[in-house]
């Protein structure tokens, strides 16, 4: 019996110490980068990046190559290296601007279909080139593509961004009432920032909501938790003033009045309230907010604020026929399935009576008070 137990354990070490000497040799792919190249409407290629952290702390290795899908692209890099490159830790895709302006299902269906790959793997758009992006090395990033992953997860806890990522994305991909949409990063002189949200029509990026527009986008979008909200608004005889509002929370509430069947925007109106409620940590403005007849102007300023800009962000998306707001879900469950599929939903929703009321509400107005 003891023997049978020591050859047991004889045979899990040297297959431990085998299973260590061959994860030496794996190259765990932590980003890839797809970029349009000038011979891609010649012969379909791409130009593919990958990002590969070594042992060695903060260093990475960044692999090239042209190819027509992600296998090809590996099968290539394979005969190049002597790592056997593995998709498992796959954290980041990023895309070029003209790339994705091309269009990403052929690369979203490879990585679907791969079974090692999560959900949950960040999806961005790059103002510009990804694999320049990711490739880039600067001074006050340990290693770039960490850096990243770790950009992400803050601004999607802090509720600048909505979340994004793989399956979210292909799940509003192929859903025909709601458009989806991915963060955009650019890089300056030296940093990499957050520059807006990329918005897709199909697979195909169309426009770029700018980093000014981000909170309103987020607003419009859903429920907000922890959000941070800059507003200069117009106070009584023209003053302006500034308000920093700190940990907004909040949910909307889509009502949608329609006249069927739906054969256009004039059949339909649709009305959302956003109600939030945060604390008020700078004001700039004359009033005293200790009174509460001046806390209930600040709150109506604020309220028109926040309906002219989610106004105007409606209205822009109605302009590009897209849909982010997932409004045509709403529509959708007010309709049978034989209606819903007859209604040309970009074109309804361009001409769509969208109306906008905000409800602000203060937690505090600062722990001082004159």
């Amino acid at each position: 019996m003891h023997r049978a137990w020591a050859l047991v354990l004889t045979v899990l070490c040297l297959t431990g110490c085998q299973d260590h000497f061959y994860l030496e040799k794996l190259g765990y792919i932590l980003a890839i980068s797809y970029d349009a190249t000038k011979a891609e409407a010649i012969d379909g290629k791409l130009k593919f990046g990958f990002a590969i952290p070594r042992s060695e702390a903060d260093k990475q290795i960044f692999i090239t190559t042209e190819a027509k899908s992600n296998n090809e692209a590996l099968l290539t890099i394979s005969r190049e290296n002597n790592y056997q490159l593995v998709k498992g830790h796959l954290r980041m895709v990023l895309f070029g601007k003209d790339c994705a302006r091309l269009g990403v299902n052929q690369q979203l269906d490879t990585l679907i279909r791969d079974s090692t790959i999560r959900g949950n793997v960040k999806m961005i758009a790059v103002d510009g080139d990804a694999g320049e992006l990711l490739n880039r090395s600067l001074p006050q990033y340990d290693l770039t593509s960490l850096f990243l992953n770790d950009l992400l997860q803050t601004t999607e806890k802090t509720s600048i961004i909505p979340e994004s990522d793989l399956f979210t994305f292909t799940r509003d991909l192929y859903d025909d009432a709601i458009d989806p949409f991915m963060p955009v990063l650019k890089v300056g002189s030296q940093k990499i920032y957050l520059s807006g949200i990329g918005l897709f029509q199909d697979d195909k990026l169309v426009d770029i909501v700018g980093s000014e527009q981000m909170p309103t986008f987020h607003l419009l979008q859903g429920s907000i938790h922890n959000l941070n909200l800059i507003m200069n608004i117009q106070e009584d005889e023209g003053k302006a003033s500034q308000v920093g509002l700190f940990h907004v929370s909040g949910e909307r509430k889509i009502t949608v009045t329609a006249h069927h069947p739906i054969k256009s925007g004039t059949d339909l109106k649709v009305s959302i309230e956003l109600n939030m409620s945060g604390a008020v940590t700078e004001y700039s403005g004359p009033m005293k907010l200790e009174y509460p007849r001046n806390q209930r102007k600040l709150e109506a300023y604020m309220n028109r604020f926040v309906e002219q800009e989610a106004e105007k962000m409606v209205e822009s998306l109605q302009k590009k026929k897209v849909d982010p707001l997932g409004i045509g879900q709403f529509v959708r469950q007010q309709t049978t399935h034989a209606e819903w599929k007859a209604i040309l939903w970009r074109d309804v929703w361009e001409t769509a009576d969208i109306q906008v009321k905000a409800n602000m509400k203060m937690k505090n107005y600062g722990e001082i008070q004159h």
